[in-house]
């Protein structure tokens, strides 16, 4: 197989030589997925970077409840991992699933990191989508943060005497306004 959204894909984002880009996708694991197959599992070990040839791909976590949450979806011509997995060489924390039947190239990091070398295109495309990646984690950890600070309030006001209720609490920010009474 050819792999043609992934040499378009590398084509388009950096600027190497056609045989040095075969030779690159040749060095990649090609696997076919039924609907609602696992790539990756919480708990396992992420050793690739995923791109969709085709397929769409989803990466999502299960809460303490066993709520699905999911992350990301991950079309054709994307790429999708858990990163942190990856990099930091520890237990995935997401799940990634066919969504659809799907074909994807699995990607080591050692040739993504071979690619950011050697070309400062690449080098700039594969920032970028870090980048783009990391912000909407932060925006969810500071609204998460926010709602565990309103609980611990909460917590904290059930167990003040409602009496002090009464008085102004100029401790408690703006942005976890509570009612004054419980």
């Amino acid at each position: 197989m050819k792999h043609i959204h992934f040499t378009s894909f590398l084509t388009n984002n950096a600027e190497f030589e056609k045989n040095y880009i075969e030779k690159l996708v040749g060095q990649c694991a090609h696997k076919k997925f039924e609907k609602d197959a696992f790539l990756l599992r919480e708990g396992e070990e992420c050793k690739y970077v995923f791109f969709v040839e085709k397929g769409l791909l989803r990466q999502y976590y299960l809460d303490t409840a066993g709520k699905e949450h999911t992350i990301q979806f991950a079309p054709e011509n994307w790429l999708i991992s858990d990163r942190d997995a990856l990099f930091f060489k520890q237990g995935a924390q997401y799940f990634i699933q066919a969504v659809e039947d799907a074909e994807v190239l699995y990607i080591e990091e050692d040739l993504i990191l071979q690619l950011s070398r050697q070309d400062a295109a690449f080098h700039s495309y594969n920032n970028q989508l870090l980048q783009t990646h990391i912000r909407p984690l932060q925006k969810e950890s500071g609204s998460c943060s926010v709602l565990l600070q309103k609980s611990v309030i909460s917590i904290l006001l059930l167990l003040i005497p409602t009496s002090l209720c009464d008085y102004p609490r100029p401790w408690l920010p703006p942005t976890l306004a509570l009612p004054l009474k419980v």
